[in-house]
């Protein structure tokens, strides 16, 4: 099971756009790795989606190579009471805090036992979650789970970018 975000697929609802992810070829991810491709974008979100994508993407393609095996991606969604601002200052801490608060109260959020049964129910449930695929919200951040490839089938469909993030991080990996 790789943990996933809904940043690595773009989230309007908090302003986190896809990331910079165009072709997902060899040289893209490669770029990714090495941190070519952030070397005149220091966006946190940008970094971290496309990192988290390219985990999204290998486990999709180790399920189709390894099919004896199951591999699953699963996003814990918008989830309130984790230790995620833990390292904040204090004022950015209580705003996001509070931001979080807000955002559950309106139901764009949801507690992080929502989140954390998420993945229990994925990891348990093979026959609802089958291998291969990445689950998270179908709509928003939080809510029932569907398969990401709705949100971004260009990408995150596209088995040849899955492969060649698989191929990047087996080179990186040597």
């Amino acid at each position: 099971m790789y943990v996933a975000s809904f940043a690595a697929r773009g989230a309007s609802e908090v302003g986190a756009a896809k990331p910079p992810i165009h072709d997902g070829s060899i040289e893209e991810w490669t770029s990714v790795v090495n941190g070519e491709k952030f070397a005149d974008n220091k966006t946190y979100t940008d970094i971290y989606g496309s990192v988290k994508l390219m985990g999204a993407m290998w486990t999709m393609s180790m399920a189709r190579q390894y099919p004896q095996m199951r591999f699953v991606t699963v996003d814990p969604g918008m989830a309130r009471g984790t230790a995620g601002t833990a390292t904040l200052p204090w004022h950015q801490r209580w705003t996001m805090n509070t931001a979080m608060w807000v955002m559950q109260l309106l139901g764009k959020a949801h507690s992080v036992d929502v989140g954390a049964k998420r993945y229990v129910d994925v990891l348990l449930n093979d026959d609802s979650f089958t291998s291969g695929i990445w689950w998270g919200s179908e709509k928003g951040l939080t809510g029932k789970l569907a398969n990401q490839v709705t949100h971004w089938p260009e990408i995150i469909g596209k088995e040849s970018a899955q492969d060649n993030a698989n191929a990047v991080i087996h080179h990186f990996i040597k």
